[in-house]
């Protein structure tokens, strides 16, 4: 009789966790309920911003990438997240995922993140009841960064990474706002973002991918109105000695080729008195696209270029110290 009793407790409590839940609200202000974070096994990436949030984050859980990795990162890159599948986007630009590969993945969770909007909280909800997969949105918003760690470290079971993560951050933007917050305009360097192999693509001032100009302190100097509903603008090299920008930071050179810097030795680029910067980009990119917790290695970078005396640290060394923290490189 007691092996039969103990018998009935196991498949109780097995079958207990077969439908251990939990109800969370999302950072869209949501009320979902999906599996408790120990039956969660696969969790799936709905844009590129999300694939490298929850990379960072619980890499092991991740089960796809929105996006193709550059032959750079693929030889950096741990070789078991390296392989993940690709497959494409449920929110934002670019190849959209179908519902078919989605379903053969078969994720205990899909994750987007964005800009907090009823639009895109509208879009999580369709896509969760046309599939019956539970969809949580995460807030990437570099203020909120530490809040998303501390949700999603509760949802899957990961808080003490997730504190170790969100502290970084919290601290990287306090510091970073009390400088800046204390700089006069006439202190403030004069940036110019230069895209394309031309050189002469960029985003202005004000756009979101250009942020991390106006955060660690200095001003864009294209303060055109952006043309464009995505993408960089061409703008005349005009524009760009009008500016008469202090420091160029250049990104890639093309989609597939990055930017070697050569371009700004001779020419007309050689008569602007400006020092150029090349933005890291491997494994991602620092400085822009995606808009997620990579933009953190942008603001150490950016903001030691600019004002290299105000922060006392190597600059090698922090981004190896942030590269090996939140990308396990």
């Amino acid at each position: 009789m007691k092996k039969l009793l103990n018998l009935i407790a196991l498949l109780i409590l097995a079958a207990a966790s077969l439908w251990a839940e939990q109800t969370v609200t999302d950072m869209v202000g949501r009320s979902v309920t999906l599996p408790d974070s120990d039956e969660i096994s696969l969790v799936m990436s709905g844009n590129p911003t999300a694939s490298v949030f929850l990379y960072s984050l619980a890499p092991e859980l991740l089960g796809n990438w929105n996006f193709k990795m550059s032959s750079q990162a693929l030889k950096i890159f741990p070789p078991q997240y390296a392989a993940l599948p690709v497959h494409g986007t449920i929110w934002g630009n670019g190849k959209k995922a179908n519902d078919e590969e989605i379903l053969k993945l078969n994720p205990d969770v899909i994750v987007l993140s964005d800009t907090p909007s009823s639009t895109v909280g509208e879009l999580c909800d369709t896509v969760q009841e046309r599939l019956g997969i539970p969809v949580l949105f995460v807030s990437c918003e570099m203020d909120l960064i530490p809040q998303a760690y501390e949700f999603m470290g509760e949802v899957l079971g990961r808080e003490d990474r997730a504190s170790l993560l969100g502290d970084y951050a919290g601290s990287l933007m306090v510091e970073t706002k009390d400088f800046t917050e204390g700089l006069s305009k006439s202190e403030k360097k004069r940036v110019y973002y230069s895209l394309s192999d031309q050189g002469l693509n960029t985003y202005p001032a004000g756009v979101s991918n250009a942020a991390l100009i106006e955060l660690c302190g200095a001003e864009n100097v294209i303060t055109l109105p952006y043309t464009r509903k995505a993408g960089p603008m061409q703008i005349s090299f005009e524009e760009v000695v009008k500016g008469d920008p202090e420091i160029i930071i250049a990104g890639h050179a093309t989609r597939t080729k990055p930017n070697d810097g050569k371009l700004y030795e001779g020419g007309k680029w050689a008569a602007l008195d400006s020092e150029v910067f090349i933005i890291p980009f491997v494994p991602f990119n620092a400085f822009d696209k995606p808009a997620s917790v990579n933009q953190l290695g942008g603001i150490i970078w950016l903001r030691k270029i600019l004002y290299p005396e105000s922060f006392d640290y190597d600059l090698e060394e922090e981004m190896a110290r942030f590269y090996s923290l939140f990308f396990h490189i």
